[in-house]
């Protein structure tokens, strides 16, 4: 797990979300997973969550590849290709 960092989302001591980013040791950041529940969306959750995984990344770029490039572009986040970069 090397290279991997977590953050969970938490609501009245509920998990309501979670984002899973690999590094790869000061070049990139990789986001793989960003989950949030049904009733929880809508509430900037994620938005949050992206936000700390960016935030963490000192200074380093952050990309996703995701199915879910409807959200993404919400977001306003670049696309690139088959991908979107965060920062």
């Amino acid at each position: 797990m090397e290279g991997s960092t977590t953050f969970v989302a938490t609501s009245g001591g509920q998990i309501c979300g979670f984002i899973r980013a690999l590094s790869d040791f000061g070049h990139f950041i990789w986001i793989v997973e960003l989950l949030v529940g049904k009733p929880f969306r809508g509430m900037n959750i994620g938005r949050s969550l992206t936000s700390e995984v960016v935030e963490s990344g000192k200074g380093q770029e952050v990309y996703v590849m995701s199915d879910a490039d409807g959200y993404y572009e919400k977001q306003g986040y670049q696309q690139i290709g088959s991908i979107f970069r965060l920062r």
